[in-house]
């Protein structure tokens, strides 16, 4: 009968803590504009900021400003009581909403759902999120952290533009001699000036488009039924007043072909978004663009996402993405990515955490890993390729053709601990080749048992210890199973538990902490069994062991036992540390420290 001995260790092994979200921070070392009665001090040595108020109202600092904030669900902070000890959040709404007044909110950690005080679409329309001081009190409080934090599914959006096609001129590019053709787009026109000179009369300040045949709008917003005449005005030569002046008027696209060349000069409204253009190819200056509701009354309005002159027949401008948020590609704590609002076939996106999974339309991606179709409710991949350290994450089942895992550890790490989330086929020859692999048969107050799994299916999220023949493994299957959030707990016999989690996780102390303080903890590392007394470190794709606290001091260290059939957990104290001499392979005496393959009492063990 074959038994190795060996002991296991808890994962003291530094990851990320924030998993699964997205944030964005306020940097207090320089915090946003304040309000009259208040002051904010910055202590670099420490990295908080003192927020002082002076008076009961008015007293507030912009934290977040102007912006779209629907995907985050969460506004955290840490602050310190002063000589106060709560304070205000203040948020202001631009779509006429309420402003939203949250009192009092104390010192210390805080998480306010942002659902609990507004909506979604109140949130994609705020014009600032403020800390304010509290209003029955003057005072100040320390703040050491204050972000926003969402889920990080959709945290990739497609934001379309239509940008100037190749041959064409954005109207920012043609020369004029004045500083009114500086566009910026969006350009709103209701009884305004659009854009060119302030007087229309001034050919000095026109521009020269002798080269053109057409001027173009893309026009993406329209009063229905209101009449907006967008004039546009050129000239046949420089001569300052009326006299060469004309006025043009654009038609749709699709009618340019058909407009006679008296006809650009008959009024015309636009009523609906399009494209609209003007035929200028008879006239060498262009003195500027207005609604003809600028002198007579306000008549509707239109916006303009768009515009330029070009030769030929007019071209339409040319759809381009611009992908929002592409900024959480970089951080490695972000495990989704919901791409499918984006156009075009062939794009490929590299996220930091390689373990990111990517939610796309047929054909929309050619990574070549980790790429997930959705038809109907059901989601597909061809590949699916994890990798130690990194977190993974996933929010549904899905259908994998083939998925893998794979760890690189020292020789000496042989042993170790894993959680799949897809499940495994031990009879698989790469798998049969990497490792051998074992699970809890069953389990008492001190002891445990181990059966190796020589052939069949581990299933996903199912916890299992295994020993590498090399110093790497890499474990194959197919589909994966929606993972596990927090840890899952397997019942294995008389208190003890095998649990997992896909996150990465400090525990600061095990002994006081929500969750573990009922348990004594145990982890695998290597060669080594032992229990956590304080600090816990978790890592993804690992399994870790639990046993009910039933009074007085648990064993530090623990043994494995592996036998043919079955295998032991004991205390080290009923066999490593018991009477007789342990000897190395060479049949020399050895002591307790000696590290390898020993032999006591006629069996073999691992110390």
């Amino acid at each position: 009968m074959r038994k190795i001995l060996l002991s296991l260790v808890a994962l003291f092994i530094i990851g990320a803590a924030a998993v699964h979200a997205k944030s964005l921070a306020v940097d207090l070392s320089k915090l946003p504009k304040g309000s009259e009665n208040t002051t904010w001090s910055w202590d670099s040595g420490t990295s908080t900021g003192t927020f002082t108020w002076s008076a009961t109202s008015y007293n507030s600092t912009e934290l977040f400003p102007l912006g779209n904030y629907s995907t985050y669900t969460t506004l955290n902070l840490e602050t310190t009581a002063g000589t106060a000890d709560h304070f205000r959040i203040i948020i202001k709404f631009t779509n006429g909403a309420g402003q939203v007044t949250i009192t009092p909110v104390s010192a210390g950690k805080v998480s306010l759902k942002l659902l609990d005080y507004t909506t979604k679409e109140n949130l994609a329309k705020v014009e600032t999120i403020r800390l304010s001081g509290a209003n029955n009190c003057t005072g100040d409080v320390s703040v050491s952290s204050i972000y926003l934090e969402g889920p990080d599914i959709n945290y990739i959006e497609d934001n379309t533009i239509q940008v100037t096609p190749t041959g064409a001129t954005d109207l920012n590019g043609i020369t004029g001699t004045g500083a009114a053709w500086d566009i910026k787009y969006p350009i709103t026109i209701a009884d305004a000036t659009l854009f060119g000179s302030n007087t229309i009369d001034a050919d000095s300040r026109s521009a020269n488009i002798a080269d053109y045949d057409y001027l173009l709008f893309n026009v993406t917003e329209a009063s229905a039924g209101a009449k907006t005449f967008l004039r546009v005005f050129v000239s046949t030569e420089k001569s300052d007043g009326n006299g060469t002046r004309v006025c043009l008027y654009p038609h749709p696209i699709a009618d340019y072909a058909s407009v006679a060349d008296d006809g650009w000069t008959a009024e015309t409204t636009i009523t609906a978004p399009g494209v609209y253009v003007v035929k200028i190819s008879n006239y060498p200056l262009l003195r500027g663009v207005k609604n003809k509701a600028y002198w007579q009354g306000a008549a509707g309005s239109i916006k303009i996402s768009l515009a330029y002159v070009g030769k030929g027949s007019p071209v339409a401008p040319v759809d381009k993405v611009v992908r929002t948020g592409e900024e959480a590609l970089t951080d490695p704590n972000v495990t989704c990515f919901d791409v499918t609002k984006l156009e075009g076939t062939g794009l490929t996106f590299n996220a930091s955490n390689p373990n990111a999974l990517f939610i796309a339309k047929a054909g929309q991606l050619v990574n070549t890993k980790n790429v997930l179709v959705k038809s109907g409710d059901n989601y597909s991949s061809n590949n699916i390729e994890l990798k130690d350290d990194n977190l993974f994450y996933a929010p549904f089942d899905i259908l994998s053709t083939a998925s893998s895992y794979t760890r690189n550890f020292d020789a000496a790490e042989a042993w170790g601990s894993a959680v799949l989330p897809f499940a495994m086929n031990v009879d698989d020859e790469n798998n049969k080749n990497e490792a051998k692999f074992y699970m809890f048969k069953s389990a008492t107050a001190t002891t445990a048992s181990f059966e190796e799994v020589k052939t069949g299916i581990i299933p996903a999220n199912s916890p299992f210890i295994y020993q590498a023949t090399g110093n790497s493994v890499k474990f194959v299957g197919t589909n994966i199973s929606k993972t596990v959030s927090g840890y899952d707990l397997v019942l294995i016999g008389d208190g003890w538990y095998m649990a997992q989690s896909m996150e990465s996780k400090v525990i600061d102390d095990v002994t006081t902490d929500d969750f573990f303080k009922d348990y004594d903890v145990y982890g695998i590392s290597g060669a080594d069994f032992v229990r956590a007394t304080k600090k816990l470190t978790l890592k993804p794709f690992r399994a870790f062991y639990l046993k009910e606290k039933t009074g007085g001091e648990a064993p530090a260290r623990l043994t494995i036992e592996i036998e043919e059939e079955a295998t032991a957990i004991t205390e080290v104290a009923s066999e490593a540390n018991g009477d007789g001499v342990v000897y190395n392979l060479a049949g020399q005496p050895v002591g307790d420290d000696y590290k390898g393959v020993v032999i006591k009492n006629g069996k073999k063990y691992i110390q």
